[in-house]
């Protein structure tokens, strides 16, 4: 068992309408995982959406991020 997950990321659909809905969606995640903050049970975790593009070189709706994460012990 696990209690947190970091994840790839998934260009966020690149192409999305307002409000950051995907047209196209190729991760095999449910969209619920799929960019952002989640949690699954007990678990945790953490799915960027990336800074680039792939096959079309554009974002749309969908703007790049580069996440930086601060992980502290439990006391």
């Amino acid at each position: 068992d696990f209690s947190a997950m970091l994840c790839g990321h998934t260009h966020g659909g690149q192409i999305c309408l307002p409000g950051g809905y995907a047209l196209t969606w190729d991760a095999r995640c449910p969209r619920s995982m799929s960019a952002g903050a989640w949690r699954y049970h007990r678990m945790v975790g953490y799915t960027s959406v990336g800074s680039g593009a792939s096959v079309v070189d554009v974002r749309l709706n969908c703007p790049p991020e580069i996440t930086l994460h601060r992980l502290c012990g439990s006391s």
